[in-house]
């Protein structure tokens, strides 16, 4: 029986689209609300064919995930005051901040 990973990919699909994004790619593909296009957050390019793909303009900004507080600090550069005590009493937990 193949391992289901919540019910939104098969387990054989995630070797295949943690290889697309490594080399580069971008997929389309769930998160827990909604839908989106992804990528890894270190490729300039594949970050630029998000914003043609979604027909934005580069200052309108993208959504990332962190999957942890270590991850969220390599992500974001400058933390407003206290923000990262907070996200850090509530990690881990399914958590949006704008």
């Amino acid at each position: 029986m193949e391992k289901q990973v919540k019910g939104y990919l098969e387990g054989r699909n995630i070797d295949k689209v943690a290889a697309i994004l490594r080399s580069g790619g971008v997929a389309g593909l769930p998160t827990d609300t909604i839908y989106g296009l992804h990528c890894v957050y270190s490729n300039r390019s594949s970050i630029d064919r998000i914003v043609r793909l979604k027909g934005r303009s580069k200052s309108a900004g993208l959504i990332l995930l962190a999957s942890s507080l270590g991850m969220a600090d390599r992500l974001v550069g400058r933390w407003p005051p206290g923000a990262r005590d907070i996200f850090g009493s509530l990690w881990p937990a399914p958590v949006t901040a704008i």
